[in-house]
């Protein structure tokens, strides 16, 4: 009887199976069932009309805002014409009383010096006429002293610097009524700036105008004055009218010519040349 052949296989130690773990519910993963995709479109669309909405109120309250601010600009510089207007007209007539005075005082110191030489004439004529004499010259200086409150303290020939409160152009003559101040460049700007308590120490300013009272000055202007305002990107020369124009005009150009300095040539007590200043 033949002997079966064993093969390789056949020499290979069995293995036995190692015992299955036993499954734990804190091992097991339960995957979520598949939900449908969110449809982010109408979402998206609401969001945006709220937006919208806000950004239009928003819009809405500041062109109030601006309206009202530049209703109460022109309301200010208007009252500010009006009484430079009034000043100049009272002004004017109180010119005409100075004339008028100043003659009369003429023709009393000639009165008083014929009768000086007239033997013929009375001493109570004399005395009168001296009388006469003194109540005119008293008048005169009251009315010299009216006139120079009417247009502000008198500024010497020269350069100065201020804010404009109001442009007469088209009166006769032409007259701008100014807020006289100093001008400051460099360290001397950040020095007056602390000094006056604008700004802290550390900080900088590269310009600074120093305002230290209210008095107005009312000066005649050459009609044909120079006028220099800033535009973007440098400078343009306008006409004294067009300068009027755009310090009446409801815009942002006029709220920089009230709030920018202007630097101004004065010659024979009129002002010759303005040009405007950047502030700061």
């Amino acid at each position: 009887m033949q002997t079966p052949t064993r093969g390789p296989q056949d020499h290979v130690p069995v293995v036995p199976r190692a015992p299955k773990p036993e499954r734990r519910e804190q091992d097991l993963i339960v995957i979520p069932e598949a939900e449908r995709p969110r449809r982010w479109g109408p979402i998206a669309a609401i969001v945006a009309g709220v937006l919208a909405l806000i950004l239009i109120v928003a819009l809405a309250a500041y062109a109030l805002n601006q309206r009202d601010r530049a209703g109460d600009l022109d309301s200010q510089l208007t009252t500010a014409l009006d009484d430079q207007r009034s000043l100049v007209d009272a002004a004017a007539a109180s010119r005409l009383r100075i004339a008028t005075l100043e003659s009369r005082v003429g023709v009393l110191e000639g009165d008083l010096q014929r009768s000086k030489q007239g033997r013929s004439v009375l001493l109570v004529s004399r005395r009168e006429t001296r009388a006469e004499l003194r109540q005119a010259r008293a008048a005169l200086e009251e009315e010299q002293a009216r006139f120079r409150s009417f247009m502000g303290p008198s500024i010497g020939d020269g350069t100065h610097v201020g804010r404009l409160v109001a442009v007469g152009a088209d009166q006769s003559p032409a007259r701008i009524t100014t807020d006289l101040g100093r001008w400051f460049t460099g360290n001397a700007a950040t020095q007056a700036a602390v000094a006056d308590g604008t700004i802290v120490a550390g900080e900088r300013l590269p310009r600074y105008f120093r305002n230290d009272d209210l008095v107005w000055r009312t000066l005649p202007i050459d009609p044909l004055a120079t006028v220099t305002v800033l535009r973007r990107g440098g400078t343009v020369t306008i006409s004294l009218a067009e300068l009027q124009r755009l310090s009446r005009a409801e815009s942002r150009r006029a709220d920089r010519i009230s709030h920018d300095p202007f630097r101004m040539s004065v010659v024979d007590g009129r002002v010759t040349a303005l040009r405007e200043l950047r502030y700061p």
